[in-house]
């Protein structure tokens, strides 16, 4: 029997819309979702256009802690039950991580490069932003001079890179890197280091983040912005 697809994102999605040729959207339920972020169609394939990532029916349940088998092998005879825990179910459950894949070292070596373009051209590129050579460093900040962007590097809590995101511009929106976007603390890797008695300050972005790093602030923000 074909998996119930639908089911599974009508279950955990809220604001489902169709739209045409078997399109659906609605709240991504990966991050504070406002702006039906979320698309899928009938063959359970998805994708969040706020940088959660993608993939297939298993993927999308195996990320809620959800048994993704059933969407495997079309295996039906217990999709009520895996979709409405029990409170028991519910209270023991924890909340699933995002899947934080590494970079690979072709990524790795273009950050770096970004980089390199930012700290050459720091002057023309940073004129107006009280931003510092050190804080770049810090957060592996850089600048793609092809798409004329910021580009952030996030990253885990022992500093290995999992996520290259690219600053929006007037006209277009921000973008990860694909397969590796989500909706994390930054700069991670930063936050062991700060004094737990002195002010933490929560901020809108990592431009914003990074201008108050470099102003010797303890600053954090999260990798998808104010929502």
């Amino acid at each position: 029997m074909k998996p119930d697809y639908q089911t599974l994102f009508n279950t955990n999605v809220q604001k489902v819309k169709a739209g045409t040729n078997g399109q659906f959207t609605g709240l991504c339920p990966f991050h504070n979702d406002k702006n039906r972020s979320l698309s899928w169609n009938e063959s359970g394939l998805w994708n969040c256009f706020a940088g959660c990532g993608s993939g297939n029916a298993y993927q999308f349940a195996e990320r809620l802690g959800i048994d993704p088998l059933p969407y495997k092998n079309g295996d039906m005879n217990n999709i009520k039950k895996t979709l409405t825990p029990n409170a028991k179910n519910i209270k023991n459950s924890r909340v699933p991580e995002i899947r934080r894949v590494e970079l690979s070292t072709i990524d790795k070596r273009q950050a770096k490069d970004y980089q390199k373009h930012l700290k050459a051209n720091f002057s023309e590129l940073t004129r107006g932003l009280p931003w510092t050579i050190e804080a770049i460093e810090k957060t592996h900040t850089g600048y793609d001079p092809e798409k004329k962007r910021f580009t952030f590097v996030h990253t885990d809590q022992n500093g290995k890179g999992v996520n290259i995101k690219w600053h929006k511009t007037k006209s277009k929106s921000p973008f990860s890197l694909k397969g590796h976007g989500g909706n994390r603390l930054y700069p991670l890797h930063l936050l062991k280091a700060y004094n737990p008695k002195a002010p933490l300050i929560y901020c809108e972005g990592e431009k914003d983040c990074i201008s108050l790093l470099s102003q010797k602030f303890q600053v954090v923000t999260n990798t998808t912005g104010a929502g």
